[in-house]
């Protein structure tokens, strides 16, 4: 059979110049994607697996938590022996699963909301090639995507207190090396609580504790909760409305927010990411307050912020008034346990 004839094309090269037309008449997003958009895909990947793991790790410690705080909670109004027995109703929940509910979820909430702040801190290959030729403008970009919120920023020196706790309130009593020998948890009871309430030291550390994780947990639970519902509980208190130049530079804005919201990823993401995709249109950055309000200005309202103010004090109000019964209720402890409970603090 002989081939055809030079002015007719074959039928492969009619599938590619109909692909070509195809995709010269589509949108930017119908391409194939560059190696940028591939880097930044696989990234904004990461962040929502960080993500998630964060969200769903906080609430499985929570399960912990709750019962946990009940104990100075209960202290305030049946003293020592009603924080041990609540201690103790606790402990029968949470210590056949205590890998599962305290250590795993602590370590990965910890280690993953540090790994995702990094990979948010750092910018694109792209923004750091604009950095070196704007280089106060490419730090005042790494500076806006600092922890600015408050249960942000209580969340690193928080972590080294509960770690603290936990190692001198469970891990090192548990020691088999004299003269702790292995506090029981019997043994480990709010008595040695209210022997270390002595130190003004103590009273710190733990009401610092305490306050901090309630505000933190109250505050990252809205978060989790808007997250897994997919929308943000400041929204409604936060959005501005538009008030572009022109029409074309509005549409511009609420395409970058849609193209944000599509890929369904929680607030803190939209937060972050409207760092790093600065709408712009020909060649200059849209000035967009809608688009400020929601990269930058995500802050709890005066009215939220007084209401959760007024919670964290009325928890550390009550957990005093429970310290101060435990520490009141607390007898001469024995010269054996005495060396014990030292030697914890010694370790």
């Amino acid at each position: 059979m002989s081939p055809p004839p030079p002015d007719i094309p074959m039928p492969h090269e009619l599938a590619q110049h109909e692909n070509e037309n195809e995709y010269s008449h589509k949108p930017s997003f119908f391409k194939i994607p560059s190696s940028a958009a591939i880097r930044m895909s696989s990234k904004g990947e990461t962040i929502k697996f960080l993500t998630l793991t964060q969200n769903t790790s906080a609430m499985v410690f929570t399960v912990f938590l709750i019962p946990h705080l009940a104990s100075p909670v209960v202290a305030s109004v049946a003293g020592l022996q009603g924080a041990d027995k609540t201690m103790m109703i606790a402990r029968d929940l949470y210590i056949p699963l205590e890998p599962l509910l305290i250590y795993i979820p602590l370590a990965l909430h910890t280690s993953f909301s540090i790994l995702r702040r990094i990979l948010l801190i750092l910018p694109s290959s792209s923004s750091s090639t604009a950095g070196t030729k704007l280089n106060q403008g490419y730090w005042r970009s790494i500076r806006s995507r600092l922890p600015r919120q408050i249960h942000q920023i209580i969340a690193y020196p928080l972590s080294l207190m509960v770690l603290t706790h936990i190692f001198t309130h469970r891990l090192i009593p548990s020691s088999s090396q004299p003269p702790i020998n292995s506090l029981s948890p019997s043994e480990l009871n709010w008595e040695f609580v209210g022997y270390n309430l002595r130190s003004p030291i103590s009273w710190i550390s733990y009401l610092s504790l305490v306050g901090m994780a309630t505000w933190h947990s109250v505050v990252g639970g809205m978060k989790v909760v808007s997250y897994f519902r997919g929308s943000s509980p400041l929204d409604k208190f936060e959005r501005r409305k538009p008030n572009s130049s022109s029409d074309s530079s509005s549409n511009s804005v609420s395409t970058l927010k849609a193209s944000l919201d599509s890929h369904s990823i929680g607030p803190d993401e939209k937060e972050d990411q409207a760092f790093q995709a600065t709408p712009k249109l020909n060649g200059k950055t849209i000035e967009d307050p809608d688009f400020k309000a929601t990269a930058q200005n995500r802050k709890i309202p005066k009215k939220r912020q007084m209401g959760l103010k007024a919670l964290v004090l009325a928890v550390l109000g009550i957990v005093s008034v429970g310290l101060y019964r435990v520490k009141q209720d607390t007898g001469v402890v024995s010269p054996l346990m005495k060396i014990r409970y030292d030697a914890i603090y010694q370790a």
